[in-house]
């Protein structure tokens, strides 16, 4: 056993196992297309059993990080190819998220984004989010499709919060929800009022609160901004009105 190797000792062995197994790829340098460890050799390595090995194996398999070939081994996956949505939806039943799901973890983001918008955003990033607004508005007009414009507005807002560590994650999870939206639009887009979702109106609202710096609105608009579901009252973060 290695001196960066751990054996695991507490519950989840096959968690623990999956951790192992990274520490080890990550320590030994392995590179895209190098072969891991036989199971044999995980056995003797991190002392479990060969069931928690190739369950630990599998889950490596399932986000994406390794490619397990029947008769051949594990072998490393490149990078580029393993999908960020995969990793973060990996475990999770998407046919069980509630739209109250999707709901909190939005707003949690577009509150932190909004927020810091409000704080650093320049005269430049205003100017692009005005022109990306007017860009929408034209292909709404003309009957085509705005979702890329509708995209690339909240990417500027990412890049406008001025904290690299919120743009990367926030552009994963952006594509998280947009990718849970484009299978499941009955989740992320449910039933509204009457007077329908108007996007462009939304969207300037946003825009017209970062330019007046409005803080104390900030939490009213990410609740106006997102689409809610007809007849349910949802508040973020929770509060104990009623």
């Amino acid at each position: 056993m290695s001196a960066d190797m751990r054996r695991p000792q507490r519950l989840n062995l096959t968690q623990q196992c999956a951790e192992s197994m990274k520490q080890h790829i990550a320590h030994s340098a392995l590179k895209s297309g190098d072969r891991l460890p036989t199971e044999q050799e995980w056995i003797e390595m991190l002392g479990v059993s060969r069931l928690v090995v190739r369950e630990a194996l599998q889950m490596l398999a399932g986000s994406g990080l390794i490619d397990v070939q029947q008769g051949r081994g594990a072998f490393v996956r490149d990078g580029a190819q393993i999908s960020i949505f995969d990793q973060l939806t990996f475990g999770l039943d998407l046919q069980q998220l509630r739209y109250t799901d999707v709901f909190e973890a939005r707003a949690m983001l577009d509150l932190a984004v909004l927020e810091l918008c409000m704080q650093r955003a320049d005269q430049r990033t205003l100017d692009d989010l005005g022109d990306l607004l007017q860009l929408m508005q034209q292909a709404i007009a003309a009957d085509e499709s705005s979702e890329e414009l509708h995209r690339a507005f909240h990417r500027r807002m990412l890049q406008a919060a001025g904290n690299p560590l919120i743009e990367r994650v926030g552009l994963a999870l952006l594509d998280m929800f947009w990718r849970i939206g484009d299978s499941m639009p009955e989740l992320v887009y449910p039933a509204t009022e009457p007077c329908g979702y108007d996007q462009i109106a939304s969207h300037r609202m946003l825009l017209d609160a970062i330019r007046s710096r409005d803080l104390a609105r900030s939490r009213q608009l990410v609740l106006k901004h997102l689409p809610v579901q007809s007849g349910v009252t949802y508040a973020f973060p929770a509060t104990n009105e009623s």
